[in-house]
């Protein structure tokens, strides 16, 4: 969360409390205009499972996925996404 508050992305108080930085709010927000929330929703299964084998990955040095693999995942996902919000 603090490489996110590193980011601008969210905001941390000096209670170690995170929010939303404003910029954030603007997209993650499912009832504003332009919202992405259903998008980043869409695609969090593809993501997380990259991320949870971070370590994995950087020690062995190759890619989570082969490039055309990754490739038709996301766009598996956004496919979905942009179906669910017509």
């Amino acid at each position: 969360m603090d490489a996110l508050v590193g980011l601008e992305l969210l905001k941390k108080d000096r209670q170690s409390k995170y929010s939303l930085a404003p910029e954030s709010q603007a997209f993650l927000i499912s009832k504003t205009t332009g919202a992405l929330a259903g998008f980043f929703a869409s695609i969090l299964p593809v993501m997380a499972s990259r991320w949870l084998r971070l370590s994995d990955i950087v020690h062995d040095g190759r890619p989570a996925v082969a490039v055309n693999q990754e490739t038709r995942a996301l766009n598996s996902s956004v496919n979905s996404w942009r179906r669910s919000s017509r």
